[in-house]
C-alpha cells in the first residue's frame, strides 16, 4: 500500500516539475542553457516518484517506508524555494551577463580555440588512465571527472550545432565508447548517466529532440542495468563476480533485471532519508555542526597549500549517525541531499531560506555563462561547472567546493588556446 502523504509530495513534486518545464521552454527560446527542467526532474524523480516506488516495493530498507506531515511540508517548501531561487536568478534582468567575449577575435578563431580546448580537456581525462599515479597528487584529481565534462560538452554542442562530416561523428562516438568501457570496467554509472545528461542538454540546445529523446532512453537503461555493469566491473578486476546486491544475480531475467533496479532505486529514495532526519533530530539525533555554506568555501582551498585539510567524509558519518550504516562501515558514503544537509546543520527554516538564496546565485550563474558570446566554451564550462548541480543528490560541500578553481582552470586553458592559436595566425600572415 503506498503512503498517502509520500504520493501527496510525488503530485506536488510533478506540479512544479510542470512548472520549470514551462519556465525552460522559455529560457532555451531566449538562448540559455537547459538547467531548471533538470533540477524540476531531479526532485519529481528522487524524492517522489522513486521515494514513492521504493516505499512499496523494495525489501530490505535501512529506513522508514512511509513519511511524515512534516517531512511532506518541508520537502514541498524546500523545494518550492529551490524553483523560485532559480527562476529569480536566471530572470534577473542584469545587463551585465550580456558583455561580448569576442574582443575583435574572429569567429572561426574563437571556435577553433574552444576545440583545441575540447582536445586539452580530454587528454587531461584520459591521463588519469593512463598515469594513475596523477589520482595520488593532492588536489590533481579534482580535474578528472570535470575536465571530460567540459571536452565531450564542447564536442557535443559543435557536433549538434551544424552538419558535420561523418568522420567526425564517427570519431566522437568512439571517443564515448572508450570512454564508456572505462568506466563501465570500474563498475561506476554515475558518470556514465551524466554523460548521457550533457548530451541531452546539448540536444535540447540545438532542438534535437529525437537525440534528447535517445540519451534519456540510454541513461534509462544503464540505470537498469546497474547490477550487471557492477558485476562485469567484479569480474574485470578480479573480485568475488558476485555483486552484493539485495536478490540480485548476473544472469539476463526479469527478476534480476527489477534487483538491478531496486538496487540503484534504493540508494535515490531521497524523501525517505529525510524522514530519517527529521524524525530523529533534535530528539535523538543532535544538529550537526557543520555549516555546508562556509564549507564549500574552505573547500576551495588547495590541499597542497593546506596540508592538514579534512577530508570529505560527510556522507559517512551520517549514515553511521542515522544508524542507515553499520557503525564499522568507514568505507561506504550515503548519499545526503542538499534537504538533508542543510537541515541537520540549519534547521527547518533557515534550511529554505538558505536554500533559496543559494539557487537563486546558482541560477545567475547559469544565465551568465548562457549569455557569453563564445556558445561552445560556454557550454563546456557549464557542463563541467554548473550542471553538475541540477542533481542535488550529495551534501552541498562537496558538490560546490571546488566550482571557482574548476572555472579558473578552464578558462585560463581556453585563453592560452585563444593566445596560441592568435599566434599562429599572425605568424602565418606574416610568412604566406
Amino acid at each position: 500500500m503506498m503512503d498517502p502523504y509520500q504520493i501527496s509530495l510525488t503530485i506536488v513534486l510533478l506540479l512544479l516539475f510542470a512548472l520549470t518545464v514551462k519556465v525552460e521552454t522559455r529560457v532555451l527560446a531566449s538562448g540559455g542553457f537547459p538547467f531548471i527542467s533538470f533540477v524540476g526532474a531531479y526532485y519529481f524523480l528522487f524524492h517522489g516518484a522513486i521515494s514513492s516506488y521504493v516505499g512499496a516495493n523494495v525489501d530490505h530498507l535501512p529506513f522508514p517506508r512511509e513519511i511524515s506531515f512534516e517531512t511532506l511540508a518541508y520537502l514541498a517548501a524546500f523545494t518550492g524555494a529551490v524553483v523560485a531561487g532559480l527562476v529569480i536568478g536566471v530572470r534577473l534582468p542584469l545587463g551585465a551577463l550580456s558583455r561580448s567575449d569576442n574582443l575583435g577575435v574572429s569567429l572561426g578563431q574563437i571556435r577553433a580555440a574552444s576545440l583545441l580546448t575540447a582536445l586539452i580537456m580530454m587528454s587531461i581525462h584520459f591521463s588519469f588512465y593512463a598515469f594513475p599515479v596523477l589520482s595520488s597528487l593532492p588536489s590533481l584529481p579534482q580535474l578528472k571527472t570535470p575536465s571530460w565534462n567540459c571536452a565531450f560538452a564542447i564536442l557535443s554542442y559543435w557536433v549538434l550545432s551544424g552538419k558535420r562530416r561523418w568522420w567526425v561523428i564517427a570519431g566522437l562516438g568512439l571517443v564515448l565508447l572508450f570512454k564508456f568501457w572505462l568506466d563501465s570496467k570500474l563498475g561506476l554509472i554515475t558518470p556514465l548517466v551524466f554523460t548521457c545528461t550533457i548530451f541531452a542538454a546539448a540536444s535540447l540546445l540545438c532542438k534535437k529532440f529525437k537525440l534528447f529523446l535517445l540519451s534519456l532512453l540510454l541513461g534509462t537503461i544503464i540505470v537498469v542495468g546497474n547490477g550487471y555493469i557492477k558485476s562485469y566491473s567484479r569480474v574485470v578486476l578480479l573480485i568475488d563476480p558476485q555483486p552484493h546486491l539485495y536478490q540480485f544475480s548476473p544472469t539476463f531475467s526479469a527478476s534480476n533485471i527489477l534487483a538491478s533496479f531496486n538496487a540503484a532505486a534504493r540508494r535515490s529514495s531521497h524523501s525517505l532519508v529525510t524522514e530519517v532526519a527529521l524524525s530523529k533530530t533534535p530528539e535523538h539525533v543532535a544538529f550537526s555542526d557543520h555549516n555546508p555554506v562556509a564549507d564549500a568555501f574552505l573547500n576551495h582551498i588547495p590541499r597542497f597549500l593546506w596540508r592538514d585539510k579534512p577530508r570529505e567524509v560527510l556522507g559517512n558519518e551520517f549514515g553511521k549517525r542515522y544508524k542507515i550504516l553499520q557503525p564499522d562501515d568507514n568505507k561506504t558514503s550515503w548519499n545526503l541531499p542538499w534537504a538533508v544537509d542543510f537541515f541537520i546543520a540549519y534547521g527547518i527554516y533557515l534550511a529554505v531560506v538558505v536554500s533559496f538564496s543559494v539557487n537563486v546565485v546558482i541560477g545567475i550563474g547559469v544565465r551568465w555563462m548562457s549569455r557569453r558570446s563564445e556558445r561552445e566554451i560556454g557550454f563546456g564550462i557549464y557542463a563541467a561547472v554548473m550542471l553538475p548541480l541540477f542533481y542535488q543528490e550529495s551534501n552541498f560541500s562537496l558538490m560546490t567546493g571546488n566550482l571557482l578553481s574548476l572555472f579558473v582552470v578552464i578558462y585560463l586553458i581556453h585563453q592560452a588556446s585563444k593566445a596560441a592559436l592568435n599566434r599562429v595566425v599572425k605568424v602565418t600572415r606574416a610568412n604566406p
